[in-house]
């Protein structure tokens, strides 16, 4: 009988241990992104070609100097994705909408010495319902223009980007409307930096 109890007692033991050491290999679950964004948006150079107002949007409480909330992905009705990997001139991809309105930036190659006179360059899409939902994407031949203000927290590193933006053509091809990005600052947290922990 006594033999029987100590043998149950070691294989409880074995199994508390197969247990815990199935916890202790399992990988972190990664931290959830999120972010923030603010553009204005204004007719660009040739006014009669752009067929929505001026107008201010934004996802989010984010400016030059300041960050405020941040949206969390699945949070509230928020998407949110984003990935900043590199070491020096770090590839960009960011993502965030809420309540109809979206902004998604991608940059090549954004060093921390970007800035407003030699930008880095990259691609944009923007909608909210003063475009009607419709997508205005810069062109081809007009990337946008992406820097850090001096004298601010502006920075780029793996995982994160806090950065500002213009671009001087964006356009809805479907109904033939080129308009531009006055002003915009986009922030982006938690993001995949492309380590394969990931």
């Amino acid at each position: 009988m006594r033999l029987a109890h100590l043998g149950f007692v070691t294989l409880a033991l074995a199994a508390s241990c197969s247990l815990f050491a199935a916890m202790g290999c399992s990988s972190p679950v990664p931290p959830t992104p999120k972010g923030a964004w603010q553009v204005t948006f204004f007719s660009g150079a040739e006014t009669s070609a752009c067929h929505i107002n001026q107008h201010n949007a934004a996802v989010g409480v984010i400016s030059k100097n300041t960050r405020g909330d941040e949206v969390t992905d699945a949070l509230d009705g928020a998407s949110v994705s984003c990935t900043v990997q590199g070491t020096g001139g770090f590839k960009v991809q960011g993502s965030a909408s809420q309540s109809g309105k979206s902004l998604s930036i991608s940059i090549g190659s954004l060093s921390k010495s970007a800035t407003v006179d030699q930008p880095a360059t990259g691609s944009l899409s923007y909608a909210s319902p003063n475009t009607a939902g419709n997508a205005y994407v810069n062109t081809s031949d007009s990337p946008c223009k992406f820097w850090f203000e001096p004298s601010t927290s502006q920075d780029v590193s793996a995982g994160k980007v806090w950065v500002a933006f213009a671009c001087d053509a964006v356009r809805d091809d479907g109904h033939d409307s080129t308009c531009g990005i006055k002003s915009g600052y986009a922030i982006f947290e938690n993001c995949s930096d492309g380590t394969a922990a990931e």
